[in-house]
């Protein structure tokens, strides 16, 4: 049996199906993203002297800049 084809025999809901493929979609994303933010850890990881408080400042100061937007 295809998945596929589960809505059309009524085992997954058609409302289902939009949520399903936005949920893929946005775990793609991440997962593609992941390569770059490693990459960016290991730099600051590299640069810093205590990677916890560099971390921790770069953190706080995107949260500011967002509450402030």
């Amino acid at each position: 049996m295809n998945p596929l084809n589960w809505h059309t025999l009524g085992i997954i809901p058609h409302a289902f199906i939009p949520n399903a493929a936005s949920i893929a979609l946005s775990g793609t994303k991440s997962v593609n993203g992941l390569p770059k933010s490693v990459e960016s850890y290991d730099q600051l990881k590299a640069e810093a002297v205590d990677p916890y408080v560099a971390m921790r400042d770069a953190y706080l100061s995107y949260r500011d800049a967002q509450v402030k937007k």
